[in-house]
């Protein structure tokens, strides 16, 4: 990769990273939680944490920090690894 391109390409991974290390790790919560209660439709999955940030006081601010994040990940992936 270009210094050029590395320079604004690896701030936007990172930050997409983790934004997709929080989602998974509140689904792996998900899982734990159900486990510990023997339960396994407390499992959810990614939808289920969407609709745990969006019932957060600041729901709809931090739904569009995620959304951000997914998306500078997925623009990454596809621009510099899947091509």
């Amino acid at each position: 990769m270009a210094p050029e391109t590395r320079r604004w390409a690896y701030p936007i991974c990172r930050f997409g990273l983790m934004i997709r290390g929080l989602v998974f790790m509140i689904v792996g919560t998900f899982f734990i939680i159900a486990a510990y209660h023997v339960n396994p439709d407390e499992a959810g999955g990614i939808a289920e944490v969407f609709d745990t940030f969006r019932k957060q006081p600041f729901g709809t601010p931090l739904m569009v920090f995620v959304a951000v994040g997914l998306f500078a990940f997925g623009a990454y992936w596809r621009r510099f690894i899947a091509a």
